[in-house]
C-alpha cells in the first residue's frame, strides 16, 4: 500500500500559451509536483509493476483548518480538490510505474475522508490485480444498477 504525506492536489486543467505563433500546452507546476511526489513515493516504498487488469483504491484525508471552532471535531470534506481530479492525478502519476497504462484500471474506488484535527494531509493508494472475485463483484454491481433502473422506469 502506498502512503504519501503532503498536499493532495487534483489534476489541474491543461494550460495553453503561445510563443512565436505556436501554441504550447502544459500542466501547471503544482499538478506536476504532486504527480512526481506520488510516483517517487511509490517507487521508494517498493511498489511493483502490475501486469494486466488492476483494481485501484484511493483514500485521502486533509486536516481541518485551525480557524474552525474547537467544538467541531470532524466535518465532511466537501471542498476542493474534487475527488475525481485527485483520482486522475494519482492514476496519471502511477501510469507506467504501477501499471502499464491507466486503461488497465478496471475498478476504481476513491474516498475523501472527513476532515479532522490532524497534523497533515495523507493519501493512501492500494493497487491489486483484478481476479475472478473482482469480476463477480462487478457483475453484482451491474445487476443492482440494472434492477434499480428497471424498477424506476415502471
Amino acid at each position: 500500500m502506498l502512503h504519501v504525506v503532503g498536499e493532495v492536489v487534483g489534476k489541474p486543467r491543461p494550460r495553453f500559451t503561445s510563443y512565436g505563433g505556436k501554441v504550447r500546452t502544459f500542466t501547471p507546476k503544482k499538478g506536476e509536483t504532486f504527480e512526481s511526489l506520488v510516483r517517487v513515493a511509490y517507487q521508494a516504498q517498493g511498489g511493483t509493476m502490475h501486469e494486466g487488469a488492476v483494481e485501484v483504491e484511493i483514500a485521502y484525508r486533509r486536516p481541518m483548518p485551525k480557524s474552525r471552532p474547537k467544538k467541531v471535531e470532524r466535518e465532511w470534506d466537501s471542498f476542493k480538490p474534487d475527488i475525481d481530479n485527485v483520482a486522475k492525478a494519482v492514476l496519471d502519476a502511477l501510469n507506467g510505474v504501477a501499471f502499464a497504462d491507466d486503461k488497465d484500471v478496471v475498478s476504481l474506488k476513491a474516498v475523501k475522508l472527513p476532515r479532522v484535527r490532524c497534523p497533515h494531509e495523507e493519501l493512501y493508494v492500494r493497487i491489486s490485480g483484478a481476479d475472478e472475485g473482482t469480476e463477480s463483484e462487478m457483475e453484482e454491481t451491474w445487476q443492482r444498477f440494472t434492477k434499480s433502473t428497471e424498477q424506476s422506469s415502471r
